[in-house]
């Protein structure tokens, strides 16, 4: 390709819209050490897309130093396909690969684009790809790139005449690509290469996968006196009286538990959201709204219109007012936070995890391969653990000082508590703890002692659930 070449020559009737990158010095380097390698006349990129395809096409803009261009299209359900093409050279090195690195970077970054398919001559013919495994340092750190941003490759069988695979398709979506297959030798083109066919599902839907309906205690209708009356009631000296804390612990948990489940009815949480102003008021007018709309579509009467439009006035009025005490009229710093980013994720649409969740240059679009990203990452945030050989003995130490773990103090705290945070492991909400401050102080502290006169934490105490935000 060239300037010279306009597109008519290529394409005689004129029914594509061409994107191109000719080959010039700037994509494509001499290499000083292989001069002849360079073709003035030869080489370039282009995709070509018929003007029967019903989705507008667009090309990212790229500033890279290499044969490589991305054209995105826009699928009915608005999310965006990328398809990019890319030619290298096989002298070239490390220079060229970062440059084809960075371009793919970009547009796996973009998050308006929900599926990557790459197709192109990499010259990567020492690489098997049953294992992954490149020769040469350069054809591992393609390998590398594909793997860290998710791109599987399709092509199975050689693609050049001398029997080497070459010609790559990549994407990090495999069913978007459908009936894929190697043409004969100069079957569509006269080339050395023999050409690859394939078809695009761009009628795929993403769906945002929604939790399962779940069970949860309704803390509204809570029976606190009645829980207290329990835990006072309780002897938590003989119900906590074992050498072993982690049993203390179990046994403690589940009396909690039993006396919560027996004074806190369960309700189920659907899938279908409601906005968090939405009660009982709104769906009152909501309903009455619609009956009036339907009588006014059955008869056809003024004054029924009349009726109906004062009453979609007034819903709209309380909406308005709800919306704004929910958000405004809010003095807890921890409670107003929660609701704004609740209604932030509403009104953009976006989801609580992002399609393209990326560290570094390691990229996930699968949720078990986003779980382990953010595993490795909290992972990372953690020293090693240190090798001391340090025999310590705890049995020869004496009862805690009586002032180290005093009933005022834990009754303080958990009077404190912020009920905003959900539960730790131990399942326990912030509410229960609050609301029975004074009855759970005395086994909490009970606990407390006995984990520090053998120097042990019960599991749940030295352990966290850490939510995807």
């Amino acid at each position: 390709l060239k300037k010279s070449i306009k597109d008519a020559e290529i394409f005689t009737n004129l029914n594509y819209r061409v994107f191109r990158l000719d080959r010039n010095q700037n994509t494509h380097p001499l290499d000083p050490s292989n001069p002849k390698k360079f073709k003035r006349n030869g080489g370039g990129v282009l995709v070509a897309v018929s003007n029967t395809v019903d989705m507008k096409p667009t090309l990212v803009k790229s500033n890279a130093r290499a044969e490589i261009i991305s054209v995105t299209f826009t699928m009915k359900n608005k999310k965006k396909l990328c398809l990019t093409t890319c030619y290298r050279v096989g002298t070239l090195q490390e220079e060229n690969f970062s440059e084809i690195s960075n371009h793919i970077d970009r547009v796996s970054k973009t998050k308006s684009i929900a599926r990557h398919i790459v197709v192109g001559d990499f010259n990567l013919d020492s690489v098997n790809w049953d294992s992954s495994v490149g020769i040469c340092r350069m054809h591992q750190k393609f390998l590398n790139l594909f793997n860290d941003h998710c791109l599987d490759q399709l092509v199975q069988q050689p693609t050049h005449c001398r029997g080497n695979l070459l010609d790559l398709v990549l994407t990090d979506a495999p069913h978007t690509v459908e009936n894929l297959e190697i043409l004969r030798h100069n079957e569509l083109i006269k080339s050395d290469h023999f050409a690859i066919r394939f078809n695009i599902n761009v009628n795929e839907v993403i769906k945002r996968v929604r939790p399962s309906p779940r069970r949860i205690r309704n803390y509204k209708k809570a029976d606190w006196q009645a829980i207290n009356e329990s835990f006072a009631a309780t002897n938590w000296k003989h119900v906590l009286d074992s050498s072993d804390i982690n049993v203390s612990w179990d046994n403690f948990k589940n009396i909690v538990n039993k006396t919560c489940d027996k004074h806190i009815p369960y309700i189920k949480i659907g899938t279908k959201a409601t906005p968090i102003w939405y009660d009982s008021d709104i769906d009152k007018l909501f309903r009455k709204k619609e009956r009036l709309r339907s009588k006014f579509q059955n008869s056809q009467n003024p004054e029924h219109y009349k009726k109906f439009s004062d009453s979609r006035k007034e819903l709209k009025n309380i909406i308005k007012t709800k919306i704004r005490n929910n958000l405004f009229e809010e003095t807890n710093h921890n409670t107003l936070t929660k609701k704004f980013w609740s209604f932030f994720k509403r009104s953009s649409g976006s989801p609580r995890i992002p399609h393209n969740v990326h560290r570094g240059s390691t990229f996930a679009k699968t949720p078990d391969k986003a779980a382990n990203l953010f595993n490795n990452y909290f992972f990372d945030q953690f020293s090693n653990p240190s090798m001391y050989d340090i025999d310590i003995d705890f049995t020869s130490d004496r009862d805690a000082p009586s002032d180290m773990f005093r009933l005022s103090s834990i009754s303080e705290i958990l009077r404190n508590i912020n009920i905003q945070k959900s539960p730790g492991p131990d399942g326990i909400s912030g509410l229960i703890l609050k609301n029975c401050a004074a009855t759970l102080s005395f086994p909490l502290k009970i606990l407390f002692d006995k984990s520090f006169r053998t120097g042990r934490l019960p599991p749940d105490c030295d352990s966290a659930l850490i939510p995807l935000l």
